[in-house]
């Protein structure tokens, strides 16, 4: 009788079949343990830019304004060209490209192993069954584009090291400008990262690269990021996206302590310590390594990828989002770091690590199970009919729980319309519920953000500009706090008053907010018992006045059951 072999085993499995189904398979196993959604609510604000991109020629906020509101002017772009080559929707397009770009990344991985002298199947394993990877493959949002890109940069940065032809240099410009235009951070990271490769190129590694070719890629970064930044200004008249501008602030110790805090949190999960302790570990192993010169050019340049990513994570304060996503785009580079230090252990050591790993990695993919899958409603059949949306919309519960609020505006919104002409809209969520108003009334509805997120109303008055800015952009602006001070942001930074106002209250604050909509002359018209966590209310209201002149309907309510 054979026993089990397991170097035999791992060669067999790092064969480009083998190895990229099991990758395959258990990414798609981990996908439908999330339901094959988790669609993120803001993602829409991405799907706005495409779609007003193939709509309406520009690329345009919800007002129609010359603003960016995306975050990813690269994804905006590929969801548009997607759009018009296949004749689909911007929710379904921007699904596709983070999707498909999540799958893409698992045979550059594979590739990649052999360039870092580790095993093809250990690291393809560690990709497809990383949490914060699959949750945000599936979110409609950029990460996962942002990890196959840097993946691109660091191969066409190491062939241009070793093959200085004009085609290699050309590929270097054109992945370091794909790069700094998927994120709004990344012009800032890139040059950053290339200057501190300088020195460990030049001296720490066994072949040492020129300086002339280190010079020529320092300048092809810094161009890239200037031609980012010029179309932005040119265009949008800003150097960054209408986000960062609203969640932009002071560097201050506390954001310092709030992103080492992001940091470091995995450490007191149980599911994610072995991942997280083994990274760690690959880490201080490698850094080690490096004045001995042991790193080969692909491990080097991975290595700084990772690092200064990691200081950039802390510098800007972590993230408020679930499942880690600031620590995606370098899941590709992070797998192949850990994947080249296991590489010196015996094949079984290797297997029972990468499979108490993935254990844990799923049974936190597990974990976050409960928080997006979709949630029951009881109400008018109209307000929770769910049939005229996307998948993705009705699998995620972070979008589903907007559509029977989107109905209803559905409804109420042409009475308006017809009454007023022109509606003014107060709201902190401008995601799918915006979205689906903007889209289907290009034009006739003006948005006020009172986070900043995608217009300029409250980030460029002088009564509010000087407020703190958070993860969530600018911050103190609640409908209280505008109800109060209308009169005085009309006066001086002309904000419109708001016709309607929808927002998230606590059920618990219901009382005082009936009072004091009462108060200022809006009425409640719409509840919605319950939203991500039965605590939280969405609730719709309206100006008298306006709701008077369509004859007054009666309250609707609807309820979620998680």
């Amino acid at each position: 009788m054979k026993t089990f072999d397991p170097a035999l085993f791992l060669a067999q499995m790092s064969k480009p079949f083998p190895c990229l189904l099991s990758g395959l398979v258990l990414l798609l196993f981990s996908m439908a343990v999330l339901n094959y959604s988790t669609g993120i609510d803001d993602a829409h604000i991405t799907f706005f830019s495409a779609w007003s991109l193939v709509q309406q020629g520009e690329i345009v906020n919800y007002n129609l304004d010359r603003v960016e509101q995306s975050s990813s002017l690269l994804h905006t772009l590929v969801t548009a060209a997607l759009m018009a080559l296949a004749d689909c929707g911007p929710v379904l397009a921007g699904h596709a490209v983070t999707l498909v770009a999540a799958l893409l990344v698992l045979p550059v991985v594979y590739g990649l192993a052999v360039r870092f002298a580790c095993s093809p199947f250990v690291c393809v394993v560690l990709l497809a069954g990383n949490s914060s990877f699959i949750y945000w493959a599936l979110s409609g949002l950029e990460s996962p584009v942002v990890t196959l890109l840097m993946l691109g940069w660091l191969i066409s940065g190491a062939t241009l090291c070793q093959f200085t032809t004009p085609f290699h240099r050309f590929l270097f410009l054109v992945s370091s400008l794909l790069l700094v235009s998927v994120r709004p951070e990344m012009p800032l990271y890139l040059p950053v990262l290339m200057l501190s490769l300088a020195l460990p190129l030049r001296y720490f590694l066994p072949d040492k690269v020129s300086w002339t070719i280190i010079l020529q890629m320092v300048v092809f970064v810094f161009l890239a990021a200037m031609l980012v930044f010029g179309f932005r200004y040119s265009y949008f008249g800003s150097l960054f996206p209408q986000p960062v501008e609203a969640k932009a602030g002071s560097f201050t110790l506390a954001r310092l302590m709030t992103g080492f805090y992001y940091f470091i949190r995995p450490l007191a999960s149980p599911m994610l310590l072995p991942v997280y302790l083994l990274g760690l570990l690959s880490v201080v192993s490698m850094t080690l390594k490096l004045p001995k010169k042991s790193l080969n050019l692909y491990q080097c340049l991975a290595l700084f990828c990772l690092l200064s990513y990691c200081g950039l994570i802390i510098l800007m304060g972590g993230d408020w989002m679930s499942a880690y996503r600031f620590f995606v785009p370098v899941t590709g580079v992070f797998v192949l770091l850990v994947g080249s230090c296991l590489n010196r252990f015996s094949a079984g050591k290797q297997l029972g690590i990468v499979f108490l790993v993935t254990v844990c990695q799923l049974a936190f993919t597990h974990s976050l199970r409960e928080s997006v899958s979709p949630a029951g409603f009881s109400g008018d059949a109209d307000l929770i009919d769910s049939s005229r949306y996307d998948f993705f919309e009705r699998q995620s519960r972070d979008n589903l729980v907007n559509i029977p609020t989107v109905n209803f505006l559905h409804k109420l919104v042409p009475e308006l319309l017809h009454t007023e002409g022109q509606l003014t809209v107060l709201s902190g969520q401008m995601g799918m519920l915006s979205y689906n108003l903007a889209t289907l009334y290009p034009g006739r509805i003006h948005f006020l953000d009172r986070n900043g997120l995608i217009e300029k109303s409250f980030t460029d008055c002088e009564v509010t500009k000087d407020k703190p800015r958070g993860a969530l952009g600018i911050e103190g602006i609640v409908p209280y706090y505008y109800l109060l001070a209308r009169k005085k942001l009309a006066n001086k930074c002309d904000i419109p008053e708001a016709d309607i106002i929808f927002d998230i209250w606590q059920a618990s604050a219901l009382g005082d907010t009936r009072e004091m909509m009462n108060k200022f002359g809006y009425q409640i018209v719409f509840e919605q018992h319950g939203h991500l966590e039965p605590e939280i209310w969405q609730l719709v209201a309206v100006k008298k006045s306006l709701w008077q002149s369509i004859g007054s309907p009666g309250l609707q309510k609807v309820t979620v059951h998680f």
